[in-house]
């Protein structure tokens, strides 16, 4: 699992292939609980990705539709195929992604 400290980072590295990333906040609590289940889910998995969008400037937040965080996004050449958006208050569960 490779991890990026930024949405632009995280862009210029997409392959053709398929690559589920998770967008989070590392001060965000929802964040904090879903992310080490997103690791140990996609642990030793080379096409998954851990990206930290700490900021609402970062222009992936628009181009990429990121509502709510933690975002699990899921690409096949380089395009968003299926997203599994968290709830405002609430999160999201790592048994929703497959």
């Amino acid at each position: 699992m490779k991890k990026f400290k930024s949405g632009q980072e995280f862009k210029a590295s997409l392959s053709n292939g398929e690559v589920t990333a998770v967008f989070y906040m590392t001060y965000c609590p929802f964040c904090r609980a879903f992310c080490p289940q997103f690791e140990k889910k996609f642990e030793g998995k080379a096409n998954c990705a851990m990206v930290a969008i700490d900021e609402d400037s970062d222009p992936l937040w628009d181009e990429f539709k990121i509502n709510a965080v933690p975002t699990v996004l899921v690409f096949k050449k380089k395009k968003i195929a299926k997203r599994h958006d968290a709830v405002p208050g609430v999160g999201l569960k790592i048994e929703e992604i497959k």
